[in-house]
C-alpha cells in the first residue's frame, strides 16, 4: 500500500514537470507579449533620458526618489525590452547597470 502511494505521488510529480516543460515556451511568449520579461537586463545610463519623479510617485515610492530613468534593456541572448526605474539621485552618465527585474 505505501509502495502504491509513493509511486502514484512520484507519477503525479513527472506530469505536473512534464506540463511545465511543455508550457515554458508559450507562457514564456505570453509574459513578452505583456511585458513581463523578467530576468537579467544591461542599461546604458542615459541622463538625457531621466526625468524628474512626480509628487504621487514620490509618495508611493518614497520621498528620495527623485529621478526616473526610462531606459532600453539588452539581456544576454541579446533580446531588448523598454525598463522604468527610479533612483534618488542622478547617476554617471555612460555608466552601465546590471538590473534584474
Amino acid at each position: 500500500m505505501r509502495n502504491t502511494r509513493r509511486a502514484g505521488a512520484l507519477v503525479i510529480v513527472l506530469i505536473a514537470a512534464a506540463l511545465l516543460f511543455v508550457l515554458a515556451g508559450p507562457l514564456g511568449e505570453l509574459g513578452n507579449a505583456f511585458g513581463w520579461n523578467l530576468g537579467t537586463y544591461y542599461v546604458q545610463v542615459d541622463n538625457e533620458r531621466c526625468t524628474p519623479t512626480s509628487e504621487e510617485t514620490r509618495q508611493r515610492f518614497g520621498e528620495e526618489m527623485v529621478c526616473e530613468y526610462r531606459l532600453e534593456g539588452v539581456r544576454d541572448d541579446g533580446s531588448t525590452a523598454s525598463l522604468s526605474f527610479f533612483t534618488t539621485r542622478e547617476l554617471r552618465n555612460g555608466a552601465y547597470l546590471r538590473l534584474d527585474v
